[in-house]
């Protein structure tokens, strides 16, 4: 009974073991396989976020002359309010 109890506990173990090894090594390769961005693809990103922020600044400036042009012509009453 005793023999029967440490072969299964040997067994047990050995699977533990062989499921943990599987679970390392497919983990190493799931991580392995997520597609990281390349150094290219940063430069590009930042590039196009500083185009999108000078374009923002460009159109913000125009709203402002705009408002500036509104107000003369409010002020010179040929506008209505």
């Amino acid at each position: 009974m005793k023999r029967k109890l440490a072969r299964n506990s040997i067994i047990a173990l050995f699977v533990a073991g062989l499921v943990g090894i599987t679970f390392i090594v497919g983990g190493v390769g799931l991580a392995s396989a997520v597609a990281l961005p390349t150094w290219n693809d940063v430069q590009k990103a930042k590039a196009s976020e500083a185009s999108a922020a000078a374009k923002v600044a460009e159109i913000e400036s125009l709203v402002q002359t705009l408002k500036g042009e509104v107000a003369i012509q409010n002020q010179k009453g040929s506008v209505p309010p």
